[in-house]
């Protein structure tokens, strides 16, 4: 089943566009739930290559300023959830192992991913050693950016590689290997607090 996997706050309006030759974009009816301050990301996480939308009832924990992802990072062929964000009881990143189509929660060690919201995750292999590491931005409860890189160690376990206090709030990243040199560079952009763009007057 090709799934959309959404993290969400309260109302606000969910829209599908399905794309063809002859119409670059046409909405398409689902029962997707309204949503706002949201991130939604594609994943067939039962391998059966369908196109349907159907609530699997997943125990994932209801965020608000939330990001999520989909990565095999345990290398199984199953595709596993990251979430990210404020739980209202504080921030938080968990990672959910997909057994089947049953996700639970994954114990990482030696110690939990870093809670943060405002912001984004990805996951692209950093060392070229080939496993999935986390790269997560966001802003922590003391409202401080934080771009963090986790480096996967196999079996469950993440090591914190790099932790850059960059104070950029309402944070998104991207991944590539920009300048060809066959390792993966971050590209991290929003705002940064005090600086104001001034316009000039007509």
């Amino acid at each position: 089943m090709r799934s959309i996997l959404l993290t969400f706050f309260f109302c606000a309006t969910s829209t599908l566009a399905g794309f063809s030759q002859s119409s670059p974009f046409t909405l398409v009816p689902s029962s997707l739930k309204p949503m706002e301050y949201s991130s939604c990301a594609w994943g067939d996480y039962d391998n059966d290559g369908n196109i349907q939308f159907t609530d699997i009832a997943a125990p994932l924990i209801p965020l608000q300023t939330a990001s999520c992802s989909w990565v095999d990072y345990k290398n199984d062929g199953q595709l596993d959830v990251l979430i990210s964000g404020d739980s209202v009881g504080g921030m938080i990143t968990r990672l959910y192992r997909n057994n089947h189509g049953i996700f639970t929660p994954v114990n990482v060690g030696p110690a939990p991913f870093m809670g943060l919201s405002y912001g984004r995750n990805k996951w692209a292999d950093m060392d070229n050693d080939g496993w999935k590491d986390l790269v997560l931005s966001g802003m922590d409860m003391d409202a401080i950016g934080h771009l963090v890189v986790y480096r996967n160690m196999g079996n469950d376990q993440f090591e914190l590689y790099d932790n850059m206090t960059s104070n950029v709030r309402y944070s998104s990243i991207d991944i590539a290997d920009y300048d060809a040199d066959g390792y993966q560079d971050i590209i991290l952009i929003g705002k940064v607090p005090g600086i104001i763009r001034h316009q000039r007057p007509p």
